[in-house]
């Protein structure tokens, strides 16, 4: 009897400690969630942010000529072509 109340009182302070841990873990475990989500949302909105944001109106898709077109009026012909027109 005497060693069967031994191990029922270990039993418990073994249950007892879990449950301390999980009441410890719980609110650490929600602290490193809410700082993961907080970096995610800064990730995705601040480097959008900084390049002046986001154009109004319809996503459109672009036609190969059209990145081409696009692609030559950012290399240095192009912003030569530019600036000719804007002096002219």
């Amino acid at each position: 009897m005497e060693i069967r109340k031994m191990v029922d009182r270990l039993i418990q302070h073994c249950e007892s400690k879990e449950r301390s841990r999980l009441g410890v873990m719980l609110p650490a475990m929600g602290l490193l969630v809410t700082a993961i989500a907080f970096g995610v949302l800064a990730g995705l909105s601040v480097p959008v942010w900084l390049d002046g944001g986001y154009v109004p109106g319809k996503p459109k898709l672009l036609t190969v000529a059209e990145v081409e077109n696009l692609r030559w009026m950012k290399s240095d012909r192009g912003q030569l072509a530019r600036d000719i027109i804007t002096v002219n």
